[in-house]
């Protein structure tokens, strides 16, 4: 195998490490190739991190900083790009890397992907689509919003050899940015999310009662939380637990006895209280949110019972989730999968997980690449 030099422009906040943009670092990492991870910019006033500072990753790690507060203001973009490219510039420089292949992850400033295309001349170059960005901008902050990034995501796919999107839903949605758009799924670290591993119990679920029917991750405008007090409701010697921060107004679920808000936890912790879970719930609303959860493969992978609402982009992944079509099946489903504990799938569930990890998916994305470069 060829040994690249993978830069992973503008990812998700590393310090999370959950995220897509890391999970691919990772695997690239453990498939032998040499990765510099390049965060979104930070604000120059945070002075509690240094620009810079990994984050004990077996790989590099790069924070640039903004010039000025103001980054985003129109004016002092051009000030703003100048001082972040050099910024990335001189850190490849120290490190002695020039990329091979740029795995651009997010649609910020698409003229520093350019002028480090023209710089380094990579053999590809790839915008990795891992959310449905637009109808997330518009959904949080309006249509103007959601126009400056579709502008934005057109102009970095103009620069790439290919898209990749994280479900075939999303692929064709993006046809029209590249000739070249690709599905490439979300996958699941299989060695930290594993049934066998030794796991404390945490401390919160020794006082909590009855079966424990979990959500991890962000109490954002997708999640249905009407279902999920109707679900706790519906079984009141049993308890609805939520491992995430909130995004919305949750006073919904406040003052119930049986949901427990327990707010984020760090990443590293999420397999334990998966483990001692009786069922992990996903619920959606049925909107078209075009995306598939990392959470459903990380429930899975640990044993446990797994029940979705139904929403563009859901998969049962060869049966390892149960799928409710309507909140009435979704209610009644909860309890019964909820008295298994652990889960009852296909006998092939471990080739099923081992096709969906991250470095498997990470060698696919590579072979795509070759492959389009073979044909171009």
């Amino acid at each position: 195998m060829k040994k690249e030099k993978i830069l992973i422009l503008f990812g998700a906040d590393s310090s999370l490490e959950w995220g897509r943009s890391y999970q691919w670092a990772k695997a690239f990492n453990k498939l032998g190739h040499d990765v510099f991870y390049v965060d979104l910019p930070e604000p120059i006033t945070n002075i509690f991190r240094k620009a810079g500072q990994g984050r004990g990753a077996e790989f590099s790690v790069f924070t640039p900083k903004y010039a000025l507060p103001a980054g985003r203001v129109q004016l002092l973009k051009p000030i703003n790009k100048h001082v972040i490219l050099s910024q990335i510039r001189g850190a490849l420089l120290d490190a002695g890397f020039r990329p091979t292949i740029i795995w651009a992850y997010s649609p910020y400033e698409p003229l520093i992907l350019k002028e480090l295309i023209d710089e380094y001349k990579p053999w590809s170059v790839v915008y990795d689509c891992g959310d449905e960005r637009v109808a997330m901008a518009e959904q949080a902050h309006g249509k103007e919003a959601a126009m400056r990034v579709k502008l934005l995501e057109e102009e970095v796919a103009s620069y790439c050899d290919a898209v990749f999107a994280e479900t075939e839903t999303l692929q064709a949605k993006k046809a029209c940015l590249n000739e070249r758009v690709f599905s490439l799924e979300n996958g699941i670290d299989t060695e930290m999310f594993s049934p066998e591993a030794a796991l404390p119990i945490p401390a919160e679920y020794k006082t909590i009662k009855g079966r424990i029917m979990l959500y991890t991750g962000t109490l954002a405008s997708w999640v249905d939380l009407d279902l999920m007090k109707k679900c706790a409701e519906s079984y009141p010697d049993d308890s609805i637990v939520v491992v995430g921060p909130s995004a919305v107004d949750d006073s919904q679920l406040k003052g119930i006895g049986n949901i427990h808000l327990l707010g984020p936890r760090p990443y590293r912790e999420m397999p334990a209280y998966i483990k001692y879970a009786s069922l992990c719930l996903i619920p959606f609303r049925p909107a078209k949110s075009l995306f598939s959860t990392l959470k459903a493969l990380q429930y899975a992978a640990m044993g446990k019972p797994v029940l979705s609402t139904h929403y563009d982009g859901i998969q049962d992944y060869g049966g390892l989730l149960t799928v409710a079509m309507d909140k009435d099946e979704f209610l009644r489903k909860a309890g019964e999968l909820a008295s298994a504990e652990v889960q009852q799938g296909p006998p092939e569930r471990q080739k099923i997980l081992d096709a969906y990890s991250w470095q498997t998916l990470a060698s696919r994305g590579i072979e795509i690449l070759r492959s389009t470069a073979a044909g171009a």
